[in-house]
């Protein structure tokens, strides 16, 4: 709903808050605004909450579609000259229901309203680009083994070798000040809702372990199975151990752990 021009006078960035004028620039951001008034307007009680560069573990979204990409591509171009904090859907949701959850546990819930109702920035702490918001993916989905593959180059490019029909904003930071001092919310750095995004999709991604013919002794007699993942080795890749190993490969099959590689003979 902002312009996205707001900085200080020596040009670094500066996070909008709820009382900054309005300016949105292309039609998604008149609707929210057109969507606000309307609420507003209403005469209920309402919260809203204004939040950016969203994405989740499901549906349609820049983190997703840049696990896609990396699979597919060896080299990804993405803007690096517009800045925001990428905010988990999780994170948003969570949030707002522990808000909720204080409302509903008030004395009065009209006091409640009175004292909290209104507009709020609900977004993560720290600042990024798409590029390096990409950067971060990349090395989390690498460290989770989620690619399939080596990580893509990440490259830096500017808005205008990316043409879209939408205008979109160079800053779209915000500021949680008023969220943190209205609600005691603890706003999370964007990296770690990352990782806690990325940690979600890897556990429920059947680890693909790598078979590697292993000579022993001069001779085939076993394999390597090498699984690159946080998580414990599942009970189904352990079986495999036997499966593909000899007596001999099995009776020194232990487990070694190194640098969150977890690597056994069969």
């Amino acid at each position: 709903v902002f312009d996205g021009r707001k900085q200080s006078e020596q040009g670094t960035l500066l996070p909008y808050t709820e009382q900054d004028v309005t300016c949105p620039i292309n039609m998604y951001g008149k609707t929210k605004l057109e969507g606000e008034a309307l609420i507003r307007s209403s005469g209920c009680n309402y919260l809203i909450f204004r939040t950016s560069w969203v994405y989740s573990d499901f549906g349609k979204n820049f983190l997703l579609t840049m696990l896609r990409l990396a699979k597919e591509c060896d080299e990804l171009k993405v803007v690096d000259d517009q800045w925001g904090a990428p905010c988990s859907a999780d994170w948003i949701a969570n949030t707002s229901a522990d808000i909720l959850k204080q409302m509903l546990s008030a004395n009065s819930s009209e006091e409640w309203w009175k004292k909290h109702g209104g507009l709020y920035n609900l977004a993560s702490a720290g600042t990024t680009s798409w590029c390096g918001f990409t950067e971060e993916i990349m090395r989390v989905a690498d460290t989770f083994s989620l690619l399939g593959k080596a990580a893509p180059q990440v490259r830096g490019i500017s808005s205008k070798e990316y043409p879209v029909k939408a205008t979109r904003p160079v800053n779209s930071l915000l500021s949680t000040s008023l969220l943190s001092a209205h609600f005691d919310i603890q706003v999370p750095r964007w990296q770690k809702s990352v990782f806690d995004c990325l940690t979600a999709i890897a556990n429920r991604t059947p680890l693909k372990p790598k078979i590697i013919p292993l000579r022993v002794m001069g001779d085939e007699r076993g394999s390597l199975v090498a699984v690159e993942s946080q998580q414990d080795i599942p009970f189904e890749i352990k079986r495999m151990y036997y499966i593909f190993g000899t007596k001999e490969g099995v009776a020194r099959g232990e487990h070694a752990h190194k640098n969150l590689k977890q690597l056994a003979v069969a």
